[in-house]
């Protein structure tokens, strides 16, 4: 009789079985396709990693929650993927809401910021309102939206900018820049094709930003691609963390 018994529980336990990989299956198609588009109002979120983060939200609230389904494992098992989650959750949060590390590869910000500084940028400073003009600011460059650049906020929307032989003028007045450098003494006339130190009366656009590099002669910024439009911010440089003897607030 029990034998009877056990051979007729062996084949429930196979269905059982691809009835949960099928389950799992089904969770993760459904996380894969439907996980960007319902993300997709979160219009300050475009790293690629949170793809991943919005997939396994996706797939994990259909699994437990609309299908009711769970996972036979041992409480210490349980306890040590509750850690992993939640750490994992809480870092990937804080990176792309709060704070995220960068890494400067170029001179464009000398002496402000040197090739190799490690800095630490606010993520949410900008999601409402613009920044002011001197602060330093990362953002996508409008050229590449592969890349993050990093320059100094010249002028804010409605403002007029005009550069004549190096001299930066901001609404008619002159600015006094002492961060910045300039390494070639030679000034090259107005010319579309450089307009590194002579440029012509504009008007920045609303919501828009004229940004450019503290090491002036060599800063490919807003006087070469244009203006930098308020969603392609990502945030405001606060400070240098490494190496340790530049650690200092950003100004």
């Amino acid at each position: 009789m029990d034998e009877k018994k056990l051979k007729k529980a062996e084949p429930q336990d196979e269905r059982g079985q691809t009835s949960e990989v099928g389950e799992w299956v089904t969770a993760i198609v459904i996380g894969f396709l439907a996980g960007p588009f319902l993300f997709t109002f979160l219009k300050f979120v475009n790293e690629p990693y949170l793809k991943w983060l919005e997939f396994l939200l996706v797939a994990l609230f259909y699994r437990f929650y609309i299908r009711r389904k769970t996972v036979r494992i041992s409480k210490e098992v349980k306890e040590w993927i509750e850690v992993f989650v939640f750490a994992g959750f809480l870092v990937l949060n804080i990176r792309a809401f709060v704070v995220q590390a960068y890494k400067i590869p170029s001179g464009s910000m000398i002496p402000t910021l040197e090739i190799k500084d490690r800095l630490f940028v606010s993520r949410f400073n900008y999601w409402k309102k613009l920044p002011k003009r001197n602060e330093i600011v990362i953002f996508i460059y409008p050229q590449d939206k592969k890349k993050d650049f990093i320059k100094r906020v010249i002028a804010v929307e409605g403002d007029t900018v005009r550069i004549i032989n190096k001299q930066v003028y901001v609404n008619g007045a002159a600015l006094n820049e002492p961060y910045k450098i300039h390494n070639d003494s030679g000034v090259y006339p107005f010319a579309p094709q450089n307009p590194r130190d002579n440029l012509g009366v504009f008007q920045v656009p609303k919501d828009h930003l004229f940004v450019m590099g503290d090491n002036r002669d060599q800063s490919l910024d807003s006087r070469y691609w244009g203006f930098v439009p308020h969603k392609n911010l990502k945030g405001k440089a606060l400070f240098i963390y490494w190496p340790f003897n530049r650690w200092r607030i950003i100004k």
